[in-house]
Formats: structure tokens, sequence, C-alpha cells
């Protein structure tokens, strides 16, 4: 069974950070779910909410993690996601990106005015 985790990230920001992070991520096969991120004046605050494959690997993935941020000073921590807590998400993605019209697009229709 596989463990679902948000994990969220805060501190200064640089180039590749986000980089070195998701490299982690990929090593221990997890799969991006959602993923939101906003930086103020220099300072990232990142959220991944991310499934990985539960067992031996969960502990290094953890360890990993915590790991690349203390080397890079950022703080850090995980969040566990219950299984019906995620099904929820899901179903409530599912019904607002089926309330979208289907024949728009993802982008609202260009009107030309003359």
């Amino acid at each position: 069974m596989n463990e679902t985790l948000l994990i969220h990230f805060s501190g200064r920001d640089r180039p590749g950070l986000i980089a070195e992070l998701t490299a982690i991520l990929a090593s221990y096969d997890a799969c991006v779910l959602d993923i939101g991120q906003a930086v103020v004046h220099e300072t990232l605050s990142l959220g991944l909410l991310v499934e990985i494959p539960r067992g031996e690997s969960f502990r290094g993935f953890q360890d990993a993690l915590v790991a690349k941020s203390r080397e890079v000073q950022l703080q850090m921590n995980f969040t566990p996601i219950a299984k019906t807590d995620l099904d929820d998400w899901i179903s409530s993605q599912a019904r607002i990106n089926s309330s979208s019209p289907s024949s728009a697009g993802p982008f609202p229709q260009t009107i030309s005015l003359g």
C-alpha cells in the first residue's frame, strides 16, 4: 500500500532548490499529486502532496528529504494524509474539472470586437 503525505518546506529561495528536492522524490518513485508554491521577498513556501511506495524505502525517503532540508537550511514537516481524505480531495477535483465547459477547453473563448 502507498503512503500519501503533504510535505511543506519553507525558507530562503534560490535557483535550483525545487529541482534538488524533486530529484529526491524521483529517486524514491514518489508521485506528485499536487504542488503549490509562493515566493515572497525571496522566502519560499512549498507544499507537495505526494504518494510514495510504503516499505523500507519510506524511511530512506524521509531521511533523504530531512538531510537535504538541513543542508539547504529549509524548515520542513510531513503530514500524513488519510486515504479517505485523499479520496474526498480527488472527488472534489473531479467535480471542479467536470463543471468546466468541455468545448471551451482550458481557456475562455476569445471574442473579436472588430
